[in-house]
């Protein structure tokens, strides 16, 4: 009778019977085995695409170009350039030539081993022409066309060099208000931020940083609930985050007589108006320099100094 082909012949089934079963540990240790190599493998790919995105963000925001956009500097280079900008001013405070290089060693070593970085605009700007090396300011705005679009331009210009600003709306006078040179009325706050948005959204197309904003208005503004319901539309304001500024004698008012008429006013009592996009807290005309340390490599040491 022929044998089913489905079935093996009468030798290689005595020889699967004869043959000692696989312990089952070493099985174990073989799909251990092939899932450590798996997983490697899984690791040098991420690694390499990290390093990529690394590389490429490298090059698109930070490393020196030339006119033509070919790279004039690896990342070594330029922390060189930056920490050389940074540390040589100290010789205008008395400091020796060894002690600028010993501040210069020591933030190198710092950043090449990434416990620290500066920010993005230092990175960027440090030891070229610009020199902008503060990340966020709060500009101030004065209640005029000629005070408005002064601050527009300070605007376009720290968005260039890659920083974010801050500003405080509600100096300007709430909409309908008189206008004594024109003896019109004035379209208020709220129009002149749609100014300073559009302003943003042009630098993004030419800066190697996107435009950031905080907007800020005080709850006792008479445009307050239009400053509040602005961005109701999603297309709007995109590059505008908003606060609304309480005082404690507000809140108290509300809890004591919740049902009571708000009563706004124009705010103009020279107290803090504004935070930079960050909400760092300052005066007018103030900027900020930030800088992050990796918390795991600083504490994988023995010891923190």
């Amino acid at each position: 009778m022929k044998k089913n082909a489905l079935f093996p012949s009468d030798r290689h089934k005595a020889d699967a019977l004869t043959q000692s079963p696989q312990p089952f540990e070493q099985i174990l240790i073989k799909v251990e085995r092939n899932l450590m190599k798996t997983n490697e493998s899984d690791k040098q790919h991420t690694h390499k695409n990290e390093q990529d995105l690394l590389q490429e963000l490298l090059q698109r925001r930070y490393l020196l170009k030339d006119r033509n956009g070919r790279i004039l500097e690896n990342s070594q280079q330029m922390f060189e350039r930056v920490l050389k900008a940074i540390a040589a001013p100290k010789g205008g405070y008395g400091a020796t030539a060894f002690e600028i290089e010993a501040v210069f060693q020591k933030f190198f070593d710092l950043m090449s081993r990434r416990f620290f970085l500066p920010n993005s605009p230092t990175l960027k700007n440090a030891g070229r022409p610009r020199g902008m090396l503060s990340a966020c300011f709060v500009l101030g705005i004065k209640d005029s066309i000629e005070g408005i679009f002064e601050t527009i331009k300070r605007t376009a210009l720290v968005q260039k060099a890659g920083g974010g600003t801050g500003f405080a709306f509600d100096v300007l006078r709430p909409t309908g208000d008189y206008v004594s040179s024109t003896g019109g009325q004035t379209s208020g706050p709220i129009s002149f931020w749609r100014v300073f948005a559009e302003a943003t959204n042009a630098i993004q197309q030419g800066a190697n940083h996107r435009g950031a904003n905080m907007g800020m208005m005080s709850v006792e503004h008479p445009d307050i609930l239009s400053f509040i319901a602005a961005k109701k539309n999603l297309t709007d304001f995109v590059n505008f985050n908003i606060s609304v500024k309480i005082r404690d004698t507000f809140m108290a008012a509300l809890q004591l007589k919740p049902d009571d008429p708000h009563v706004v006013r124009n705010p103009r009592d020279g107290r803090i108006k504004a935070t930079n996009p960050c909400e760092e807290t300052m005066l007018d005309e103030e900027a900020c320099c930030l800088g992050s340390m990796t918390s795991s490599r600083w504490f994988s040491m023995r010891s923190l100094t």
